[in-house]
């Protein structure tokens, strides 16, 4: 199996970097301690001790800084299930489901007090971060798409991103589940073509 390189990040300002790190630290304390509609820009700010100018540079709202601080904490959580950005396979595949259904379950999204209205801010985003993992995915290894059934790109990731969104999203609504693994099995048979099964164990 040929083995494919990450991206590399954009290079960011430290000054910047430590700022940012200090309003999304403000935000996720405050985010267990209350509800996301309970949490204005004024009480981050208070927390994060910086000024509300300081604030708008960096985002333009509450709901911008929602986004982006899950956005960031989904491709970090992508990227440590997947550590070598390896080829397409089903396997993989599995991988990143699992990465996807754990970090839902373990985020705010899955808590009945904060959930509605904070999925309503950053279900898209969340959505957009699947597709935009999977579209670079199959872009360093377009052989894969063998296991598509030769559906384009573009098609792969939306649909890709809308099942373990979707299918995450409900299974974190279950009292008793499935594991992540078993779940995630179930929507990769039905997303890719396979020569052979899906191996029962544990995702590897």
């Amino acid at each position: 199996m040929q083995v494919v390189e990450c991206p590399h990040e954009a290079k960011v300002d430290p000054r910047v970097k430590r700022t940012r790190k200090l309003i999304i630290d403000a935000f996720r304390a405050l985010m267990n301690e209350r509800p996301f509609a309970e949490i204005s820009v004024a009480d981050i700010t208070d927390r994060a001790t910086v000024n509300r100018a300081t604030f708008y540079a960096h985002f333009e709202d509450k709901d911008h800084l929602a986004s982006s601080m899950i956005k960031g904490e989904l491709e970090v959580a992508l990227l440590e299930k997947l550590k070598d950005c390896r080829a397409v396979t089903p396997e993989n595949l599995q991988m990143i489901g699992v990465a996807v259904f754990d970090f839902i379950a373990g985020a705010h999204l899955s808590c009945p007090k904060t959930g509605c209205d904070l999925e309503k801010t950053i279900g898209g985003t969340l959505r957009e971060a699947i597709y935009a993992f999977v579209s670079k995915w199959i872009e360093m290894d377009p052989a894969g798409l063998k296991y598509f059934g030769g559906s384009g790109p573009d098609t792969v990731a939306t649909v890709v991103a809308w099942s373990f969104y979707g299918g995450a999203m409900n299974w974190t609504k279950y009292t008793k589940r499935p594991t992540s693994e078993a779940a995630v099995r179930e929507i990769t048979k039905m997303l890719v073509k396979l020569e052979r099964p899906l191996t029962t164990g544990t995702v590897i």
